[in-house]
């Protein structure tokens, strides 16, 4: 049982550190993508800078590019579990965020490469949406993982297997009844000094 426990605990933070890694890769690649898009809507001098500059078809070429980077790293997993689940009628998130990400990739691809196929009132560039959808969704979800092994260590289910850091109490205590050990896992999240004093020897 609690080997099973240590290793529950050992797969929550390998879980952590690879979405922390994700998460890290995705936001570099979609900072300059949304600057890229984004940045002559809040500088005009921008704009007229990429414009004049690079060209905006290279800027798209740029951002694609980039776009696909998140995709095919970051975003894989998303695809990986979301297209099987629409395969199976039983969609979920990792759906929802293929598809829109798909779609908001697909688009402007096409846009790029092939505008004679689009109206030209419709031509639109949404890479910086298929980027930042990734790189949100990878930020919630790993506060959430966080916030679960942070949950998980107070009310004493979760083993820590993590290092240890200077100063923890290695010998504090849970309170054994379960509507006590409630009472201080809910401190422990809206006072925290306070829970470590009760805990505390």
């Amino acid at each position: 049982m609690q080997k099973n426990g240590q290793d529950g605990g050992a797969r929550k933070y390998l879980e952590i550190k690879v979405l922390r890694h994700d998460l890290s890769v995705a936001a570099a690649l979609a900072l300059p993508v949304v600057i890229l898009e984004m940045g002559g809507h809040v500088i005009p001098a921008f704009h007229h800078w990429i414009a004049h500059g690079i060209g905006m078809q290279s800027s798209w070429i740029v951002q694609l590019l980039l776009t696909t980077l998140v995709l095919i790293g970051p975003g894989r997993m998303f695809f990986a579990k979301g297209v099987p689940a629409l395969r199976r009628g039983a969609a979920d998130m990792n759906a929802l965020v293929a598809l829109g990400t798909g779609a908001a990739y697909a688009f402007p691809t096409v846009a790029t490469f092939l505008p004679g196929f689009l109206p030209a009132p419709s031509r639109a560039f949404y890479f910086e949406a298929a980027a930042v959808i990734v790189a949100l969704i990878l930020l919630g979800r790993f506060l959430e993982a966080r916030a679960k092994v942070a949950l998980a260590r107070r009310s004493a289910i979760l083993p820590d297997s993590a290092p240890k850091r200077r100063g923890w109490n290695e010998t504090a205590r849970l309170p054994p009844c379960p509507s006590q050990r409630f009472r201080l896992m809910i401190l422990s999240i809206c006072a925290p000094a306070t829970a470590l004093r009760w805990m505390a020897p």
